[in-house]
């Protein structure tokens, strides 16, 4: 018989079973026997608690022992029951086996309602500023009830909890905590928020997004490479340097202009101000409306006129600014974005790459109404005890791993910063239907992606996580 050593019981000096796991002493094997508990013994192993009985208050019968999928010679035995209890799966994790309608699903919904539960005892409400002692920080009450409200998410890729069926019939979680629940769809649907992106107002949290839709993050091409490294975080002496000032703001300009040439829908009356000198107008044949701003239309044209003559200028503005400031007017950030905009790789020669045209396939997450980030908004009400379902049954499976990894990685970032900076975190439950279609692979070694974060840290942080996970036939 071959067997994995799960813990071991013991009694400690008052004589109060404990549970340890891990094994103290090794034997020889015929030192060991093997016995089938009774009844009664295998419900306190089972349900084994320090604190309480099975089946006292606040526990949670979800079942029996099974010993096998054939229940040919367990119909002779007692039942065994099983308990659980909403604490247990709080910033814990959890994973949840079976095959196909073994009841994975609803097993998830029991934990999603005790926990409800629970937070209807919450005594606080989560103040999102203020440094607290550390006794209030214990996430849990003396009578073990969680002091905030907890958070849920649920990332559905199925849809079977963001949609009515007819297995639900009343049943579903949306229905049965309506004033508590949101729902969000990567496609526009009744009652549903939608996970979009307004490009021109979110501009770093678009370029990430840019920069990992699976087509632009898989292109190899050089212009495409150059693209994804530019660095579009606006520098920390903004108002103060205006060097700094004046090459951001030409960088973010072309960026735009590049979003506008690829058909990301914006207002007519949007402008963008940068500005340049004289001579460089007159290079360009433009003048810049420095206070006013210039249309994105107009803006293109300026830009693109500039990469024309950049190179083979006449007036010979851009080489005597090399001369006298020892760097180019246009730096290695911006000549990469007016390749993009023009879809020359050199000045004044003909298109020659895809440039603005790799952007097109993130159209379709873009929205031209002003919003709060939907990864804020999630963040803001899970802060308040909500119930977010997540719903990833639209879409293939790259866009709906890159969807859930953002709003994971919103939430673990918060929950660092608050832990570091001595705020409160309450509880936030992280549940993954078929699991495996989104965590790493097997084979996969890289421990820094956002799932193993949450599993490895997420227990300091208030961060519970459970998957359910299909079994082959």
């Amino acid at each position: 018989m071959e067997c994995s050593v799960l813990g071991s019981f013991y009694k400690d000096d008052k004589e109060i079973t404990r549970f340890g796991a891990d094994l103290e002493n090794f034997y020889s094997a015929h030192n060991y026997s093997v016995i089938k508990p009774s009844s009664d013994i295998l419900e306190d192993i089972a349900n084994y608690r320090e604190d309480n009985t099975p089946g006292g208050s606040g526990n949670i019968k979800i079942g029996k022992v099974r010993y096998s999928s054939s229940r040919r010679f367990q119909q002779t035995e007692e039942d065994v029951l099983v308990y659980v209890q909403a604490t247990d799966f709080a910033g814990k994790r959890t994973a949840l086996f079976g095959m196909t309608r073994t009841g994975k699903s609803n097993t998830l919904k029991k934990i999603i309602q005790a926990c409800v539960e629970m937070s209807e005892n919450a005594q606080l409400v989560l103040d999102q500023s203020q440094e607290l002692p550390e006794e209030v920080l214990k996430p849990f009450t003396e009578d073990n009830h969680p002091k905030y409200p907890i958070g849920q998410i649920i990332f559905d890729i199925n849809g079977e909890y963001a949609n009515p069926n007819l297995q639900d019939q009343g049943t579903a979680i949306f229905d049965m905590y309506e004033e508590k629940t949101l729902r969000y769809s990567t496609v526009k649907k009744d009652d549903f928020l939608e996970m979009k992106v307004n490009f021109y107002n979110e501009v770093e949290n678009g370029f990430e997004l840019i920069k990992t839709y699976p087509t632009i993050a898989e292109d190899k091409s050089r212009f495409a490479i150059n693209f994804k490294s530019i660095d579009l975080t606006r520098p920390e002496d903004y108002e103060t340097n205006y060097s700094a000032k004046t090459r951001y703001n030409r960088k973010m300009a072309v960026y735009l202009c590049c979003l506008y040439r690829a058909g990301f829908r914006i207002d007519t009356k949007f402008k963008v101000k940068f500005s340049a000198s004289k001579e460089v107008c007159q290079a360009v044949q433009q003048d810049v409306n420095q206070t006013q701003g210039m249309t994105l239309e107009d803006a293109s044209n300026w830009w693109e006129n500039l990469w024309n003559v950049y190179d083979d200028d006449p007036t010979r503005v851009f080489a005597d600014y090399k001369k006298k400031k020892n760097r180019e007017w246009a730096d290695e950030d911006l000549k990469a974005l007016l390749v993009i905009l023009t879809r020359k790789g050199n000045s004044g020669r003909g298109a020659n790459c895809a440039g603005f045209r790799i952007l097109k396939p993130v159209l379709d997450q873009h929205t031209s109404s002003v919003q709060e980030p939907f990864d804020e908004n999630i963040l803001n009400n899970l802060r308040k005890g909500k119930i977010v379902i997540i719903d990833l049954s639209l879409g293939n499976p790259e866009i709906q791993a890159m969807f859930s990894e953002r709003i994971c990685k919103r939430i673990f970032n918060d929950a660092i910063g608050r832990f570091t900076s001595t705020k409160p975190n309450n509880f936030i439950q992280f549940y993954f239907e078929e699991a495996h279609n989104l965590f790493p692979k097997k084979d996969d070694k890289d421990l820094s992606q956002i799932y193993n974060r949450i599993a490895k840290e997420g227990a300091k942080l208030n961060l519970g996580l459970i998957g359910s996970i299909s079994l082959k036939q």
